[in-house]
């Protein structure tokens, strides 16, 4: 270890990471494989890099009180800067590494027809598929969290951070290693071997579908959102950048227009709204969310963030629905916590069950008033006893 590199110590595990002096936590902990749920991309707004320093306590930062309470011993990676040898602690929240479970699987016979993979790359979640293309069957199928999350929980802060071609390249690379990865254990739990993948198919909006081809969010970066994909039809990435045999065909669903992207594609064909001619609607209801109806053989679609508005963004003890998430409440106000424990913030599911509670109970009126109207003030909380557990504010 060099002059200009300290020791960052995680515990309770104990672990031992390296860090550039000068560097900040965030970044530090990335490059080590911790994750952060963040939606502003380290800019400090969404208040989700938390980490807690061993005593003594570094002086709480005016950001940070105003993100995580005047009384928290909990600290922003994203503001502090490694300068010394350090020992930390990480919530549970940290705990979302992108674990990759193989659902079902059955071991490959023989097949002269090959194998296929279909990959949906979503913002958040990204899922694998490997098929037997001489029997039309599903053999195995795996899922991971899109390791791009780090650098932005929606698709625009991701664009925004691409607009460094370093940057670019960073989230271009990761997915293709967490690709390369999966793919290959697809491949070690089935038995296929690599050179009898024939084809790979992938659909993904428009901003993952760019970021993936190493592209900018040339155009999609502000109104009127134009894709110079657009019109292409099906596009095509080179195998060999996710660990496949470079004869393997590898193609990625077309965008339509805009945000509406090769995911939309997708589900309209398997939903079969293509072939249809009566009334249909069909509703995407992801991190980026489409809409598309059908009516007399004609299609209409339109997007929007809709994940954002169930993963807490904005709200001052918001987090997506991972371990530590109230996700719902009792009749008596009892929070119910993803994988059990204290509890870390609030998801969307589990912001609807408080805002039905406390209107049940009055605490808010049937306008939307709370009955207190200090802004910024501590309304309500499942755990009153505790001044730092999650919480409404007005």
């Amino acid at each position: 270890m060099s002059d200009k590199e300290v020791k960052i110590t995680i515990e309770p595990d104990g672990k031992i990471i390296e860090a550039g002096r000068g560097e900040t936590f965030r970044s530090a902990l990335s490059r080590s494989g911790y994750f952060f749920p963040q939606n502003c991309g380290g800019k400090a707004q969404c208040g989700h890099c938390r980490i807690e320093f061993e005593d003594p306590q570094p002086k709480i930062l005016p950001r940070e009180i105003e993100l995580l309470g005047a009384e928290s011993r909990l600290r922003l990676a994203c503001l502090r800067r490694v300068n010394q040898d350090t020992v930390i602690r990480l919530p549970a929240v940290l705990e979302w590494s992108g674990d990759k479970t193989i659902t079902d699987f059955a071991v490959a016979g023989s097949n002269t027809a090959g194998y296929g993979i279909a990959v949906d790359l979503g913002t958040t979640l990204v899922a694998l598929y490997l098929a037997d293309l001489s029997k039309g069957a599903i053999m195995a199928q795996t899922s991971f969290l899109n390791p791009q999350v780090h650098y932005g929980g929606d698709v625009m802060t991701r664009l925004e951070q691409a607009k460094s071609e370093d940057q670019r390249k960073i989230l271009t690379d990761i997915v293709h290693r967490a690709l390369e990865e999966s793919i290959n254990t697809l491949l070690v739990r089935t038995g296929v071997p690599g050179d009898k993948i024939r084809r790979t198919f992938i659909s993904g909006n428009t901003a993952m579908t760019h970021l993936l081809l190493g592209r900018g969010g040339e155009g999609l970066e502000r109104a009127p959102f134009r894709s110079p994909l657009e019109g292409n039809g099906i596009l095509n990435l080179d195998s060999t950048w996710i660990g496949l045999d470079s004869d393997c065909l590898c193609e990625i669903c077309p965008v339509i227009r805009g945000f509406i992207g090769g995911d939309t594609t997708a589900a309209i064909v398997a939903a079969g709204l293509d072939q249809n001619s009566g009334n249909r609607l069909l509703i995407d209801l992801g991190t980026n969310g489409e809409i598309v109806l059908s009516v007399g053989g004609k299609l209409w679609a339109t997007s929007t963030a809709a994940g954002p508005a169930f993963e807490g963004v904005g709200m001052h003890d918001g987090m997506p629905a991972l371990k530590g998430a109230i996700e719902g409440l009792s009749e008596t106000g009892e929070p119910f916590v993803i994988g059990g424990g204290e509890p870390l913030g609030f998801c969307g599911s589990g912001y609807i069950s408080a805002m039905a509670y406390i209107l049940n109970t009055r605490i808010m009126n049937p306008t939307g008033l709370l009955e207190k109207n200090a802004a910024n003030e501590r309304v309500w909380s499942p755990l009153q006893s505790s001044k730092s557990s999650p919480a409404v504010y007005q």
